[in-house]
C-alpha cells in the first residue's frame, strides 16, 4: 500500500488512497469497538477475550494506517487490555 500510495502512476496513487482510507476506517472502528468493551466494566474480562484486544489493538497501531486521534485512544486501550490480560490470568491460577 506505501508503494502505491507514492507510485508515479496517478491511478494507481488514487486507487491506494481509497484503500487506504477503507482501512483507516476499519481499524478506527475495531479500535472503538475494543474501547467501548474494556470501558465497560459490567463486561466479564476473561483473560482469552483480554487476550484477543491486545492482539488485535497491537496490530491496529503497528499497522501504521491509524491517525493520531485514535491511535492514542488504541495505545490507552492497549494498556487497559493488557492490565485486563494480566489480571485475569493471575486469577486463574
Amino acid at each position: 500500500l506505501k508503494l502505491a500510495l507514492t507510485s508515479p502512476e496517478p491511478v494507481i496513487r488514487v486507487q491506494a488512497a481509497a484503500v487506504a482510507t477503507k482501512v483507516q476506517l476499519a481499524l478506527a472502528r475495531i479500535v472503538r469497538r475494543w474501547e467501548d468493551q474494556l470501558a465497560d466494566a459490567s463486561e466479564p474480562r476473561d483473560p482469552i477475550t483480554a487476550l484477543g484486544a491486545v492482539v488485535e489493538l497491537e496490530a491496529c497501531l503497528s499497522s501504521g494506517l491509524i491517525e493520531e486521534g485514535v491511535r492514542l485512544k488504541a495505545a490507552a486501550a492497549l494498556a487497559t487490555a493488557r492490565r485486563a490480560a494480566a489480571a485475569a490470568t493471575a486469577a486463574d491460577e
